[in-house]
This record gives structure tokens, C-alpha cells and sequence, in this order.
């Protein structure tokens, strides 16, 4: 994935141009976003050339 995505990626409807499969409305990562953000966690992409992306969830642990 190029760099000038990775920052774009968590947006809904946000589809590369080069995507491989061509299908979908790009609301996947958005929604695993919403998720993260609900939890108070985080959640980053790095490019991992030429393979892909990492894909980073960090959740908050809580207490009993």
C-alpha cells in the first residue's frame, strides 16, 4: 500500500485505487476503527513492503 493511503485508510468509503479485489465500499476498516475508538484503544497501519500492511489494535486493560 502506498504511504499517501496509510493515512487515509480508517476513512469510511475511502478505496484505493489500486485495491486488489476491486469489491467492497471501503467501511471495513472504518468500522474496526469505530470499535477500537469505543474501547478507548488505538489502532495504526504500517506499510510492510512489498507484502502489505501491519495492522497495530492496542486495548486499554481493565480492572476488576
Amino acid at each position: 500500500m502506498d504511504e499517501q493511503h496509510i493515512e487515509r485508510i480508517f476513512q469510511r468509503y475511502f478505496s484505493a485505487s489500486d485495491s486488489r479485489s476491486g469489491q467492497g465500499n471501503g467501511l471495513g476498516l472504518a468500522i474496526a476503527k469505530a470499535i477500537v475508538d469505543a474501547h478507548q484503544g488505538t489502532i495504526s497501519a504500517t506499510n510492510v513492503a512489498p507484502t502489505g500492511c501491519r495492522f497495530t489494535v492496542e486495548l486499554p486493560t481493565g480492572t476488576v
